[in-house]
């Protein structure tokens, strides 16, 4: 890997994981891959216990109907409409606990990866 995007790498995880606010990727498939700090402190769950688990882990299952729907509709059927600015909904601590969290979905696409 060359230096300068090795640099950018190690530039790129300090801002994230020094983030007071939760940084949460997940793939297509509505598993986690990537889980910072902020998502550990509000959230509970450390980034070993929960990176590749399922994302509604962390949601009431209220929200998990809607979710595997706006999932389907963005990756099955492409529609970018589907993502929102802001979303204010609740969370699902560790210890179940629910609180109140804004989310702002984006969509990645990726050497045929959307994350």
């Amino acid at each position: 890997m060359p230096q300068q995007l090795m640099a950018s790498e190690e530039r790129f995880q300090s801002v994230v994981q020094t983030a007071t606010d939760a940084i949460v990727l997940w793939d297509e498939q509505g598993n986690i891959l990537f889980w910072n700090k902020g998502a550990q402190s509000m959230f509970g769950y450390t980034a070993e216990e929960i990176v590749g688990q399922a994302l509604i882990r962390i949601m009431p299952t209220r929200y998990h109907q809607a979710h595997y729907y706006g999932m389907e509709r963005l990756g099955i059927e492409g529609d970018d409409q589907a993502l929102v600015k802001t979303i204010e909904l609740h969370g699902l601590r560790n210890n179940g606990e629910e609180f109140p969290i804004e989310m702002s979905p984006s969509k990645s696409d990726h050497d045929d990866e959307t994350v």
